[in-house]
């Protein structure tokens, strides 16, 4: 495990070195359909050998903003409501194949995902996680955190939602600890070991073709 603390997350260096790696925001992908993960797959096959950015990761919309604009005061408000300190990591590369970028490190053990859901779905996600616990968490979410604690060697996960609108209560900020899950782990193990061969097999098929 490599961990890259200097790299800036979004720069052209980060987007390199994640070329054809399966990364945490897109594992939920291969616990989906055959198809979906499948088309994945391809899509990190196609980055390894054109060595390029997939043409689907070139978008951006009024969501993604949000979570640019609103990030560094969540993780400001996270320190102040925590008494932690956040380490910011641009990348963490397991292997040739593996990387996730989480939002920060906290202490030895854990690590922090921070959302930034528009005013509502931040209203629907407190309620629903305080009543009901991690199984409220969105699914790709949970798969996220998971993977990025696989790939980290973390503990825990603070799931953290910030809105500014939700200021003056808490000052926007809600967190919710996940533990380790470690059944989640060896699925993700035994999902890894077969999808990076299948990256392999695309790459290696491609090139025989050509």
């Amino acid at each position: 495990m490599q961990i890259f603390n200097e790299l800036k997350q979004g720069s052209d260096e980060w987007h390199n070195l994640r070329l054809g790696k399966i990364t945490g925001s897109c594992f939920y992908k291969l616990l989906g359909t055959p198809a979906a993960s499948q088309k994945y797959l391809c899509q990190k096959a196609s980055e390894i050998i054109t060595n390029a950015k997939s043409d689907s990761e070139s978008f951006n919309n009024v969501h993604v903003q949000r979570g640019l604009d609103y990030e560094c005061i969540a993780k400001a408000e996270y320190i102040k409501s925590t008494w932690t300190i956040i380490d910011d990591v641009g990348l963490i590369v397991l292997n040739d194949y593996v990387a996730c970028s989480p939002d920060g490190l906290v202490g030895d053990d854990g690590m922090i995902e921070i959302k930034i859901p528009d005013s509502h779905n931040y209203l629907e996600q407190v309620l629903a996680i305080h009543n009901e616990g991690e199984k409220a968490i969105p699914a790709e979410y949970y798969a996220q955190q998971q993977f990025n604690m696989y790939v980290a060697k973390r503990k825990w996960c603070d799931y953290t939602l910030y809105n500014p609108k939700y200021s003056n209560y808490n000052n926007g900020l809600f967190v919710y600890r996940v533990n380790i899950d470690h059944a989640m782990q060896d699925r993700i193990h035994q999902v890894l070991e077969v999808s990076v061969e299948k990256i392999k097999e695309y790459v290696n098929q491609y090139r025989d073709i050509v």
